[in-house]
């Protein structure tokens, strides 16, 4: 089982997913049609495409979502506090609302808007936001040199 969390405790998404460990990093296998569940706000869905996720636990997470062709359409990274480690039948992570969408080879940092309110609204702690923009900067650049998880391996995690 896979808990996105927000800083409140409070659980955004949840779904069943292939979770493995390699060198120290996560894989997360999530097939298309997969069932997730949203209990902030009771919305249900069902993946469209493959999505392949990887973690370091350096305070970011990318899922790569990935078409009928196998082909990559868009890396999605989470920035998270740093703490993804499963933990028994759950892997959880607290996802801190900023992200990076790489589409058609261009970056985007988004939920700024969202970030800045629930800085508010949930107490984020003086230094959150340094240390989001620090790990999207750290998978940014690992994007541009095409090191791992934007070396093509995800893919192939099938």
């Amino acid at each position: 089982m896979i808990e996105k969390r927000k800083w409140d405790g409070s659980v955004s998404a949840r779904w069943e997913a292939d979770l493995r460990r390699e060198d120290g990093r996560i894989v997360i296998v999530t097939p298309p049609g997969t069932r997730r569940e949203r209990p902030r706000t009771g919305d249900v869905e069902q993946t469209r495409c493959l999505e392949v996720s990887g973690s370091a636990g350096t305070g970011w997470i990318v899922t790569a979502v990935i078409d009928a062709d196998g082909a990559v359409v868009r890396y999605e990274v989470d920035a998270t506090v740093g703490d993804e480690t499963p933990q028994g039948d759950v892997f959880a992570f607290v996802d801190i609302d900023l992200d990076l969408e790489i589409a058609d080879g261009t970056p985007e940092v988004e939920d700024l808007v969202e970030f800045a309110e629930r800085r508010r609204t949930m107490g984020y702690p003086p230094g959150l936001l340094t240390h989001a923009t620090a790990a999207l900067g750290d998978a940014l650049a690992r994007w541009r040199a095409g090191a791992w998880p934007f070396d093509g391996s995800l893919p192939a995690e099938r």
